[in-house]
């Protein structure tokens, strides 16, 4: 039994850029993860079908309308993304039908040459 997806995430940051750069690592001020905001969330969260809350919580020096400007830019980077992952799928659709046709037409090749094959006394008895 798989555990249930979780329906909030929470995540504490420096800066709103942290959201989508990468910082390294620095365990002297508490900071022992170096992936970004959203290859955390990415990470840690399964696809599921409900909505998820995500709590983000910014450092103090970060002041302004931000909760507008993070809304934005994680539904931006999510239609990006939608869009990359849609167009990758269709690559690797048309590249196995494509192997589907090789692999269908190398079989009726093959059935057709053992059926001549066994057909004529040539060869050994083992290879027809």
């Amino acid at each position: 039994m798989t555990a249930p997806a979780p329906s909030s995430v929470s995540m504490q940051l420096d800066r709103v850029e942290e959201l989508f750069t990468a910082t390294a690592a620095d365990p002297l001020r508490g900071r022992y993860d170096p992936r970004s905001g959203i290859e955390y969330l990415l990470d840690n969260v399964e696809p599921i079908d409900q909505p998820l809350h995500i709590d983000i919580a910014v450092g103090e020096g970060e002041v302004g309308n931000q909760n507008v400007r993070i809304g934005e830019a994680l539904a931006g980077y999510a239609a990006v993304r939608t869009e990359r992952l849609a167009l990758e799928r269709a690559r690797i659709r048309r590249l196995g039908l494509k192997e589907l046709a090789f692999g269908v037409g190398f079989l009726a090749f093959c059935l057709v040459a053992s059926t001549l094959l066994a057909g004529f006394q040539l060869g050994p008895e083992w290879f027809r």
